[in-house]
C-alpha cells in the first residue's frame, strides 16, 4: 500500500517486581534474598542505563548486567527503540514506603 512503510517491532516486558527492601527480606529464605539480591543488582543496572542514555552519554554501560543486555536496543543502536516503564503502586497506606520507592525508580 501507498504511504505505509513496514518495520520490524520489538515487545519486551520484564516484571521485577517483589519485596527487595532488606527489611522487608529479613523473613524470607535464602534462596528469596538471592533472587531480592539479583533484582536490585538489576534495578541498579537498568537506572544506570537509563541515566546515560537520558544524558546523551557517549558510554552507556548495558553489559553489566543480563537484563540491560537483553534491553540493548533501548539504549544503544541506530535507531533506539521506544521504551516505556509501567509502574504499579498500591492504594494502602500501609504500603506507602513501597509504592513511594516504586515512583522514585519508575
Amino acid at each position: 500500500k501507498e504511504g505505509i512503510t513496514e518495520g520490524l517491532s520489538c515487545l519486551t516486558l520484564v516484571d521485577l517486581a517483589g519485596t527487595e527492601h532488606r527489611i522487608d527480606s529479613a523473613e524470607h529464605n535464602a534462596e528469596r534474598q538471592r533472587e531480592g539480591a539479583k533484582i536490585n543488582a538489576s534495578l541498579a543496572a537498568l537506572k544506570e542505563c537509563i541515566r546515560a542514555t537520558a544524558a546523551n552519554a557517549k558510554f552507556v554501560p548495558f553489559r553489566r548486567n543480563r537484563l540491560t543486555q537483553l534491553l540493548r536496543g533501548c539504549f544503544v543502536g541506530v535507531e533506539l527503540h521506544p521504551t516505556v516503564i509501567i509502574a504499579t503502586v498500591s492504594p494502602s497506606s500501609k504500603d506507602t514506603e513501597h509504592s513511594l520507592n516504586t515512583l522514585r525508580h519508575a
